[in-house]
């Protein structure tokens, strides 16, 4: 689920938003200014939830909307700060704002709530949320350090400014209607930027100052793991940039759990990039490239370092069929968290869920005690066989799923 939030004037433009721009000069335009949205600023949970118990909140705070939420087992990882820049927004129907290109749409509610919805133009609403505005002490001290820096004192007046957004990767829209994931850098790298292209994954790469007009060998170290991811990149003689199709080894550690990554040219430490909200930003921006690279952005995105569970040996969460977008599943959603499984479809709901008993080891897969034959073919991907053999399905981050069909 894409989201992105409200209000950009022109001198709000951040640098990284304008070195993007000019990295893929000739192609996309990313994001135009857009206008506040119709609900007021805050913090906001969903009003089923006390404020006091709430893991997940949308945020809205100047020119940023979006969602901050714990996530795994028992709500014991996080958080995932998914708030971002918007591009523009639009006059939806029934009275909600597209927040830019949608599916996400806001609209002002009774009572001082705002209503959050995803939208289809083929399916009409998919799900809705309504929420009401809780301050920041109303939360639990975990919540409150996570939604700290977005938070608006009932002054008006705002808090420190939130992550910066020269140092935090975020999404942006394209010309094409896709996304881009980037992130501003030192002197010597400005901009990065992730993109789908044409189904595949492809890295930009500004490297400023850099001369020479032969292919280059790049090399990614995590600053906390070590791990190394290298590929060659070629400069267009047009623009001056570089970029080369991304694998999924330099995808992963981008969108991995490292801190940050050493960028190195030719084994020479070239700038220190940070991987700071990198897992939601390229995975949204990834999610639907059909690439090995683009699939191993969303299921790292999505897992961001949650372990396998045991039996089935899968990453506890949702999964849908490859090529079918988080927000709009086809063929149902398969959810497995160790204790329970099932096979969830609007017309079934949670009510598919099951424990998950003692599955028979047979082959390749388990098999489940009501004959559903659950294949593992790596920690996030899977396959169902039941009479017939369903499409492979990968794991979608849990905010991304409809409420209808989603495991809270």
């Amino acid at each position: 689920m894409k989201r992105t939030p409200a209000r950009m004037g022109r001198s709000r433009l951040s640098v990284a938003a304008l070195a993007v721009t000019a990295l893929l000069a000739g192609g996309p335009a990313l994001g135009q200014p857009g206008s506040r949205l119709p609900v007021a600023e805050g913090l906001w949970v969903d009003t089923g939830t006390a404020c006091e118990s709430a893991t997940q909140a949308y945020v809205h705070r100047g020119n940023r909307f979006g969602h901050v939420y714990f996530y795994g087992p028992d709500r014991s990882m996080g958080p995932s700060l998914e708030v971002e820049e918007v591009g523009h927004v639009s006059d939806g129907r029934d009275g909600f704002t597209v927040v830019n290109d949608g599916p996400i749409e806001v609209a002002a509610g009774r009572d001082r709530q705002m209503i959050v919805r995803a939208y289809s133009l083929v399916e009409g609403e998919v799900w809705r949320e309504t929420l009401r505005l809780c301050s920041l002490e109303s939360f639990s001290p975990r919540m409150r350090a996570a939604l700290s820096p977005y938070a608006v004192a009932e002054t008006g007046e705002r808090s420190p400014n939130p992550p910066g957004d020269a140092q935090r990767w975020q999404t942006a829209r394209v010309a094409e209607g896709g996304l881009g994931a980037y992130v501003a850098g030192p002197q010597a790298v400005p901009v990065t930027v992730l993109r789908c292209e044409g189904g595949t994954a492809v890295l930009h790469l500004n490297l400023a100052g850099l001369s020479a007009t032969a292919p280059q060998a790049v090399e990614f170290v995590g600053s906390a793991s070590g791990r190394r991811a290298g590929l060659t990149v070629s400069r267009n003689r047009q623009t001056g940039h570089w970029s080369a199709a991304a694998g999924a080894e330099v995808i992963g550690l981008l969108a991995g759990t490292d801190p940050s990554a050493e960028l190195r040219i030719a084994g020479r430490a070239l700038a220190s990039l940070s991987l700071a909200g990198s897992s939601a930003a390229i995975g949204q921006a990834l999610s639907d490239c059909p690439s090995e690279a683009g699939r191993a952005a969303a299921t790292t995105a999505a897992a961001s370092g949650v372990a396998p569970a045991p039996p089935l040996g899968l990453v506890p969460g949702h999964y849908v069929q490859e090529g079918s977008p988080c927000g709009r599943p086809e063929g149902g959603v398969f959810y497995y968290d160790g204790r329970r499984w099932g096979l969830i479809y609007p017309e079934n709901g949670l009510e598919a869920l099951a424990p998950v008993g003692r599955p028979v080891r047979t082959g390749a897969g388990w098999e489940m005690e009501d004959g559903l034959l659950v294949e593992m073919l790596s920690p996030t991907r899977m396959r169902w066989t039941y009479e017939e053999t369903a499409p492979p399905m990968r794991l979608c981050p849990a905010a991304q799923i409809p409420a209808g069909l989603r495991v809270p």
